[in-house]
C-alpha cells in the first residue's frame, strides 16, 4: 500500500527590525538633535539621517514597539545645544548624553518624557537653571546633572520625582552653581544625592565684590570670605 506524504514548504521572509517605522515626530526629534549638536562631526554617526524607516538602525538608537526607547550618545563629541524636539520622544526610557560638549540650557520640553527612568547629562557645559518641568518625569529614578554650569535656585518640583533614595544611589547635581533655601527640598536632595551633601560642592557667587587699585597689568579685587 502506497503512502502519500504531504510536504509543506515554508517561505521565510526576512524581517528587518531596523526598518521598523517610528512616528514622524520622533524622527524629527532625532534629526533636530543631530543638527543642533554638529552631528557631522560626531565621533560616530553611523546610519544617522538615513531614509525614513531606518531610524532604529542609527548609531546608539534603540527602538521597541515602533518607538525610540533608548538614546545613548555619551562620549560621542556632541557639540551644541539640546533641541526642544527631544520632548517628542515620549516612549524614551533611557537618555545618556554625558561627557560631550553640550551648551545652552535644558529645554523645559524634556519634562514631557513621561516614560524616562534614567537621564544623564553630566560632564557637559550646560548653563541656566533646572527647568521645573523636570518634576513631571513621574518614572524618573536616576538623574545625573553634575559637572555642568547650571545655576540658580533648584525648583521645588524636583521633590515630585521618584528618585532612588539613599546616599549611595541616583541623584547627582554636584559641581554646579545651584542653591535652595527650601528646608524640605534640601532634605529631599540630600537623601538622594550621592554622598548626602550637594551644597558643599556648589560654586557660590562672591558677596560685596569691590574693585581696588588698578595697575598696568593688574587689578586688585576683594570680597567677603565664604564660611
Amino acid at each position: 500500500m502506497r503512502k502519500s506524504v504531504l510536504v509543506a514548504v515554508l517561505v521565510l521572509i526576512p524581517i528587518s527590525y531596523a526598518d521598523a517605522q517610528i512616528p514622524a515626530d520622533e524622527r524629527e526629534a532625532l534629526i533636530a538633535l543631530y543638527n543642533s549638536t554638529d552631528g557631522v562631526n560626531w565621533k560616530n554617526n553611523s546610519g544617522w539621517l538615513g531614509a525614513a524607516g531606518t531610524e532604529c538602525g542609527w548609531y546608539r538608537v534603540v527602538c521597541s514597539g515602533g518607538h525610540v526607547t533608548y538614546l545613548t550618545l555619551n562620549w560621542n563629541q556632541l557639540n551644541g545645544s539640546l533641541p526642544a524636539e527631544l520632548g517628542n520622544l515620549s516612549s524614551l526610557v533611557e537618555l545618556r548624553l554625558e561627557d560631550n560638549q553640550l551648551t545652552g540650557s535644558i529645554p523645559p520640553e524634556m519634562g514631557n518624557l513621561s516614560s524616562l527612568t534614567y537621564m544623564s547629562l553630566t560632564h557637559n557645559k550646560l548653563s541656566g537653571s533646572i527647568p521645573p518641568q523636570l518634576g513631571n518625569l513621574s518614572s524618573l529614578k536616576w538623574l545625573y546633572l553634575d559637572s555642568n554650569r547650571l545655576s540658580g535656585s533648584i525648583p521645588p518640583e524636583l521633590q515630585n520625582l521618584p528618585l532612588v533614595a539613599g546616599c549611595s544611589n541616583g541623584l547627582e547635581i554636584r559641581w554646579n552653581a545651584l542653591h535652595s533655601d527650601d528646608a524640605a527640598l534640601i532634605a529631599y536632595l540630600n537623601n538622594r544625592q550621592y554622598g548626602c551633601d550637594w551644597q558643599s560642592t556648589q560654586t557660590i557667587a562672591p558677596v560685596n565684590l569691590v574693585v581696588g587699585s588698578m595697575g598696568d597689568h593688574t587689578v586688585w579685587l576683594s570680597w567677603d570670605a565664604v564660611s
